[in-house]
Parts: C-alpha cells; sequence; structure tokens
C-alpha cells in the first residue's frame, strides 16, 4: 500500500511542478520564435530556469505543507456532487 501511496504522491508533485515549469518555458519559446537571435536564446533560457525553480519550490512547499495528494484534491473538488 505504500508504493501506491507514494506514487500518487509523485504524481501530484510532479502535476504542480509542471504548470509554472512548463507556462514560463512556453512563453521563453515564444519569445524565442519570433526573436530568433542569441539574446532570445537567453530569455528563452532563463525563463525555462525561472520556471524550474518556481515549480521546485512551489511544489516542495505544497508537499512540506498539506501533501500533494490533499492540495490536488482540493483543485479538483466539485461541490456539486454532494448535492449542495
Amino acid at each position: 500500500m505504500k508504493a501506491v501511496e507514494f506514487i500518487v504522491e509523485a504524481l501530484s508533485w510532479l502535476n504542480i511542478f509542471i504548470v509554472p515549469a512548463a507556462f514560463l518555458s512556453g512563453a521563453g519559446f515564444l519569445v524565442y520564435h519570433h526573436y530568433a537571435t542569441i539574446s532570445g536564446l537567453v530569455f528563452f533560457i532563463m525563463l525555462a530556469m525561472a520556471g524550474i525553480a518556481l515549480g521546485l519550490f512551489w511544489a516542495e512547499r505544497v508537499r512540506k505543507t498539506i501533501g500533494c495528494s490533499t492540495f490536488m484534491s482540493r483543485i479538483f473538488y466539485s461541490g456539486d456532487v454532494d448535492g449542495k
């Protein structure tokens, strides 16, 4: 049972990490695609690194405070199911 719990937590952690990393990397790619120069490439790399750092910080902070699976459960919660 511990293995299943670990897999769920790891996938939730990855889900939290990937959002800022992908968003900022995608924004950097769009900048580089529009300005295909060395400065555009540097800006892309800087945004990608910032996204990875922000993703690591956010995912670890959530893991240490409430837990990744709890955080994801609260995000995907729908009050309509309870009949409220």
